[in-house]
């Protein structure tokens, strides 16, 4: 028994079937898509993982900057982070020749969530002496009239902070 099915059958072989070596004039790197580089295995691109984690932490960071009541800084770092990877996903997409799924959603979103986060952390930073003693006065009052008083005192300083003019906040409601 040869190893050649073809010398078996009595018909003459293909060329280039059974050689390892091409045919004349083929060259492998020609083939549309192939640019002598071995192919991507299967699944998401470098870029594409990049832009996905910018999309998830572009969210994450959106949503945290929306309800800044426990972790402040928390969707700014995210946010940063988000705007971080995704330019870099739409570099390293750019250079693979291949798309980058959500990258721009997660620039916009932590952008977003800056320009949500700043001013809001400022104004927390500006009047942190205040707020804390009107946490401290909330956590020891034990009645209605003792958390109207802690509003009231909040709402005064508040008032002498901004040098405003005494009882120009009193009709307001304080939301927290």
């Amino acid at each position: 028994m040869s190893e050649d099915p073809a010398q078996e059958t009595g018909t003459e072989p293909r060329p280039g079937a059974g050689d390892s070596a091409a045919p004349p004039g083929h060259d492998p790197s020609s083939r549309p898509g192939h640019d002598g580089k071995p192919p991507h295995p299967p699944g998401p691109t470098p870029g594409q993982r990049g832009a996905r984690w910018a999309l998830w932490l572009g969210t994450g960071s959106l949503v945290l900057s929306l309800f800044q009541t426990l972790y402040r800084p928390v969707g700014l770092i995210l946010a940063v982070g988000a705007i971080i990877l995704g330019v870099q996903a739409r570099r390293r997409a750019r250079r693979e020749h291949s798309l980058a799924t959500g990258a721009v959603a997660g620039i916009v979103m932590g952008a977003v969530a800056i320009a949500l986060s700043i001013p809001v952390l400022a104004i927390n930073l500006f009047f942190r002496a205040e707020m804390d003693q009107y946490a401290k006065c909330r956590t020891s009052a034990n009645t209605i009239t003792d958390e109207q008083a802690c509003k009231d005192a909040f709402a005064r300083s508040v008032e002498k902070k901004l040098k405003l003019r005494p009882g120009s906040m009193r009709g307001g409601e304080i939301p927290f």
